[in-house]
């Protein structure tokens, strides 16, 4: 049962990565205390409507979670259920279902998510090449979903803050006190600012965006693989919960197949046993049988044949 319910929890966590990460994220965001200094540098955007799109590492991770975890609900659901629980070939599907289960699950974590493949220098350059044209209050779609990835993991950049050194000029239109407005060059974007410059007012972000201080220095894309590779370490917790589910399965498979070839084996030999105690009786009847045939014709023919005899001594002597 506490299998079912962690295998239950992780599909819930898959359906929650692959359709609510955005409505999570952005809600989030917007429930933040100092979030009405955060909407001077973040496009307003529906949390209902919008799709953060980034990496696309928690969309992968949330379709193997579902796939897999619901592929093992399915074969226990299947394997607890009374009606065909007793059926033969129930205890081999389980076995099956698990081990197939647990050999994806242990290719994914060790192929799929290795930090060299999920980090590569490919991936990696084309996130900076995206970032290059970031732009404060953007309406293209990496931008906005940068910047709320940002203020929602607290990072800075892909790998790190020094990626906007290449960004062409950066900066934002910003009110000045006579109110007219002038554009306000900064080095970082200001979602890279600590959450504690945001809730001292515009002031200190536009401060800690011009002069890089008070800001996160680790990139999101970075920090990102990282909580993927802690998260796969977790997760090999419950890859050693199938292997231990599927070493069980396995022992009671084997188990129930000892315990039916003992059962054919008493059968046979008690088949075996009537078969050879029918046999001969079988053989005694007919013994019988061919007895009672040989000796009654005898037994009937005998009296006549000694009457027979008996008249002919009689008319024998008479005669005489």
């Amino acid at each position: 049962m506490l299998l079912l319910v962690v295998s239950l929890g992780l599909v819930l966590a898959a359906v929650t990565a692959e359709y609510f990460l955005s409505y999570f994220t952005i809600s989030k965001v917007k429930a933040l205390p100092s979030f009405s200094t955060y909407a001077n540098y973040l496009t307003p955007v529906d949390e209902r409507e919008f799709e953060i799109v980034f990496s696309g590492f928690p969309q992968r991770i949330g379709v193997m979670l579902f796939v897999s975890q619901t592929m093992y609900l399915l074969a226990h659901i299947f394997y607890v259920t009374y009606g065909i629980h007793k059926m033969q070939f129930t205890l081999p599907v389980g076995a099956l279902s698990t081990g197939s289960v647990t050999f994806a699950e242990i290719t994914i974590i060790n192929v799929l998510f290795s930090p060299k493949l999920i980090a590569d220098e490919t991936r990696v350059n084309n996130l900076k090449k995206k970032l290059h044209s970031y732009q404060v209050r953007s309406n293209k779609t990496f931008d906005i979903s940068y910047d709320y990835m940002s203020v929602f993991m607290r990072c800075c950049g892909i790998t790190d803050e020094y990626d906007f050194f290449q960004t062409s000029n950066l900066g934002y239109q910003k009110l000045k006190k006579d109110g007219t407005t002038a554009y306000h060059k900064v080095q970082v974007a200001p979602t890279c600012c600590r959450r504690d410059v945001f809730a001292k007012g515009v002031e200190s972000v536009d401060m800690c965006a011009k002069h890089i201080r008070d800001n996160y220095i680790q990139g999101c894309f970075s920090l990102l693989v990282k909580n993927v590779v802690k998260g796969c370490r977790y997760y090999t917790i419950v890859i050693w919960i199938h292997l231990l589910d599927l070493i069980f399965h396995s022992s009671l498979y084997r188990k129930k197949v000892k315990i039916l070839s003992q059962v054919l084996d008493y059968k046979s030999e008690k088949q075996d046993v009537l078969m050879e105690y029918y046999l001969k009786e079988k053989l005694i009847k007919e013994l019988r049988d061919m007895e009672n045939v040989s000796t009654r014709p005898v037994k009937k023919k005998l009296p006549r044949f000694r009457e027979s005899l008996d008249d002919s001594a009689g008319g024998s002597v008479a005669t005489n």
